[in-house]
């Protein structure tokens, strides 16, 4: 069951505000990057998304363009390359894999894969690992504006988390950018249902 998302310190309810008091949502996206253009900058990734899932895509954008102006959320400023790096990296996921359940992402920052993943397969569960507390007010700027339902944000670390009593209760596990990789794969097999089991067979 989802927990509900806790309400958000009058710091950070500022940056929400001022965020927000930038130029209208979807300005820099629909302003720089129409629709079509979007389509187009996707299509290598071999994914053809509906007019509602690319207008979140666009919102998502829109969002993550106008906060990194005012926390470091991304390298990346340029609308189109951060569409191609961030997004299309994160949607060719779906193009080899179909997800369902419940999905772990660990260390989440802007959301790629995980809350972008959210936006492909809208039914799925899923929970981000973020201990950034400013990119966890984002990552729950986006689920609030694009209504995604089952979309959970905490602020652990992996290697807490996966200790804890009911962690290995995930159908699948993503991250990216995240380094130790012979660390963080072990940790994450201990969330995914099924493979914690047959580890300790």
């Amino acid at each position: 069951m989802e927990r509900p998302c806790p309400r958000l310190s009058p710091g950070f309810a500022r940056l929400a505000m001022a965020c927000q008091a930038s130029p209208p949502a979807r300005t820099i996206a629909s302003g720089m990057l129409s629709e079509a253009r979007a389509r187009q900058l996707l299509e290598p990734f071999g994914l053809s998304l509906s007019d509602p899932q690319l207008s979140q895509t666009l919102e998502y954008l829109d969002l993550l363009l106008r906060w990194n102006q005012k926390i470091n959320l991304s390298g990346i400023r340029a609308p189109e390359e951060c569409l191609t790096r961030h997004f299309g990296e994160s949607f060719y996921i779906a193009r080899r894999i179909k997800l369902e359940g419940r999905l772990l992402d660990i260390g989440s920052g802007a959301g790629f894969p995980g809350l972008a993943l959210k936006i492909v397969f809208p039914q799925l569960a899923v929970t981000l690992l973020e201990p950034n507390a400013k990119k966890r007010a984002f990552l729950k700027e986006v689920a609030r504006t694009l209504a995604l339902e089952f979309a959970q944000v905490l602020p652990d670390r992996l290697e807490q988390y996966s200790r804890e009593a009911g962690a290995a209760s995930f159908d699948a596990a993503s991250s990216r950018a995240v380094g130790n990789l012979p660390q963080l794969v072990p940790q994450a097999a201990r969330c995914v249902l099924g493979v914690r089991k047959a580890a300790a067979q």
